[in-house]
């Protein structure tokens, strides 16, 4: 009996539903094929997670390390060279002026390759700087150039009540900017190719074609540059309230157009003209019965024609943010979507009014802040012109500066007679000479607008002064006297006071510090350019 049930168990263990159970589990053999299966596609994901996520840290690191040494070279900028070597490279609390966290007064310095001459070249230093989990160092160089011009500027100026806005002259402002209109059109070249390579009409889209047969894109190759026009250069003052504090900004763009350029699209095939060999049965004209010929070649289906020029393309209104380089706020202003491309109408700059349109292209440029207190006087405005290219400008490209003042300012200031005061006082270019100078002051043009500013804003000006020679005037006068309370043109010599200015070439070079404390390797160097008042020969 007892072994009758212990034979049922085992056959009980050994079998299911019918089916002979396999208890041995998994062989050695199945393990080491699952693991090595496992292996081979764990280790490739595993790499490609470690390398995406050391090329994001990287990445990260770039980032930050570049957003640092634009902070600090924008902050350097801020100060007169005599500033940086009484109050900022002192210790602790004069780097924090510069947005640095340092340990130790030593940790900052700076030093004249010449001790002995004011213009010599000159190295600051920043060491030992904790940011983001890391240390580096900081070396500015700030190199004097040998040229050396004159600066108007006017009496007395104060932070306390004057909005002051100093915009350091560079190739942005005259030399070289048709290229980088160009580069700044072409880098957006992606984002408008279908916008601008293509119109939608009756529900159909219809792409441009080159010549080839080819749809037809933007790129240094096809993009026929001359069609690309500079219309005018312009910067826009804004006097608001924030609180109890008046508030001045500034804002500064190009603004440009594609004007009218060629497109492609496929010929139709022609109607062939009437048969050499038989008689033309057009009796409309009884005096000619001979058969009519023709010698016209008649595009077949496939060749791509250039459309007549009236349908040529027309852009948008783009413009290039002045006071932001990274091209996020260059944009362009909105048509109305239905409006074929090629009918857009060409920006007419030959007015020079500034208008609502204007307003809505540059609606979104970089506002720098340049005043903040409560005591709002003056404000001094000095300004390098802008000289029109001998190619790649609009025939009427000009300056144009706006002064907008908010409604509930130009409202308090009235009623309590007050007045603002407005010197817009224009700078040599360092870099032409006198000839050069006199040639493009002939020919300049320029317009000065104000918003609310009729009975509180006067403006003193040297707009009409020929500043390349001791006498003449500027090619087009342009300020809008309706528009102010009182203008006042003067002699810039006679008026506004001159100081000898050097230019500063700076270059900046942040390194990664090393374990002894010298600099290791460099992570990024930037460029830039300071102007300094004039110091002679002389002991520091």
């Amino acid at each position: 009996m007892q072994n009758r049930q212990m034979k049922a168990k085992k056959t009980r263990s050994k079998y299911v539903c019918g089916k002979k159970l396999n208890n041995g589990g998994m062989s050695l053999v199945e393990v080491i094929i699952a693991m090595t299966i496992f292996t081979i596609v764990a280790i490739p994901v595993l790499h490609s997670l470690t390398t995406a996520a050391i090329y994001n840290q990287k990445a990260r690191k770039r980032q930050n390390v570049t957003a640092l040494a634009e902070s600090v070279m924008e902050n350097f900028k801020g100060y007169p060279i005599g500033t940086l070597e009484e109050d900022i490279f002192t210790g602790v609390d004069g780097a924090k002026k510069l947005g640095l966290e340092i340990a130790n007064d030593s940790d900052i310095s700076f030093e004249y390759a010449d001790p002995g001459k004011k213009d010599s070249e000159i190295t600051f230093k920043i060491n030992n700087i904790q940011r983001d989990n890391g240390q580096y160092n900081i070396e500015i160089k700030a190199t004097p150039s040998v040229k050396s011009e004159t600066l108007f500027e006017i009496n007395n100026a104060s932070e306390e009540r004057d909005a002051t806005f100093k915009f350091d002259y560079s190739k942005k402002y005259y030399g070289g900017i048709y290229d980088e209109v160009e580069d700044n059109f072409l880098s957006k070249a992606a984002a408008i190719d279908g916008m601008l390579m293509g119109y939608h009409e009756g529900g159909s889209f219809y792409p441009y074609h080159d010549e080839d047969g080819n749809q037809y894109t933007i790129n240094s190759k096809t993009f026929e540059l001359d069609r690309l026009k500079i219309l005018k250069r312009e910067f826009i003052y804004k006097v608001k309230k924030d609180g109890e504090d008046y508030v001045v900004t500034v804002s500064g763009a190009y603004i440009y157009q594609l004007q009218k350029h060629p497109w492609y699209e496929k010929a139709a095939a022609a109607t062939p003209p009437p048969s050499s060999t038989e008689p033309s049965t057009d009796t409309s004209d009884e005096g000619s019965l001979e058969p009519e010929t023709s010698t016209e070649t008649v595009p077949t289906v496939g060749d791509y024609v250039v459309v007549p020029e009236d349908r040529w393309l027309q852009s948008y209104v783009h413009y290039m943010d002045l006071l932001d380089t990274s091209g996020v706020h260059d944009g362009y202003d909105i048509i109305i979507p239905e409006i074929p491309m090629h009918k857009i109408p060409v920006y007419d700059s030959t007015g020079g009014t500034h208008d609502a349109r204007d307003d809505e292209i540059i609606k979104g440029m970089t506002e720098k802040e340049v005043y903040r207190g409560k005591d709002l006087q003056r404000i001094l405005i000095y300004f390098y012109p802008a000289y029109k290219g001998s190619s790649g400008f609009d025939d009427n490209f000009k300056d144009v500066i706006k002064i907008e003042v908010a409604p509930e300012v130009e409202k308090e200031f009235k009623d309590n007679d007050r007045i603002i005061d407005c010197y817009l006082i224009k700078q040599k270019n360092p870099d032409m000479s006198k000839t050069q100078l006199t040639i493009n002051e002939g020919k300049y043009k320029f317009d000065v607008y104000g918003e609310n500013t009729k009975e509180i804003m006067r403006i003193f000006h040297n707009f009409d002064e020929n500043i390349g020679k001791d006498t003449g005037t500027v090619g087009s006068s342009g300020i809008k006297e309706s528009e102010f309370n009182k203008v006042d043109n003067y002699i810039t010599t006679e008026v506004f006071k001159t100081k000898k200015v050097m230019a500063y070439e700076l270059s900046l070079i942040l390194y990664q510090k090393a374990e002894d404390g010298s600099n290791g390797p460099k992570l990024t160097e930037l460029k830039g350019t300071m102007y300094e008042k004039y110091r002679e020969y002389g002991t520091p």
